[in-house]
């Protein structure tokens, strides 16, 4: 039998799935506004004129 405590496995990857895409997700946005910033800062500097 299984213990009353114990999650079970589907519940369990499910959770550690939606943790990993959040921190996917986080780091992606990071990056996007990175890059949006560089570029930002560039065409204020007159970058390439």
């Amino acid at each position: 039998m299984s213990e009353p405590n114990q999650i079970p496995v589907s519940t369990e990857r499910r959770r550690r799935q939606r943790t990993r895409n959040l921190a996917l997700f986080f780091v992606l946005l990071a990056f996007v506004v990175l890059v949006y910033g560089i570029t930002i800062t560039k065409i204020k500097l007159g970058y390439g004129s």
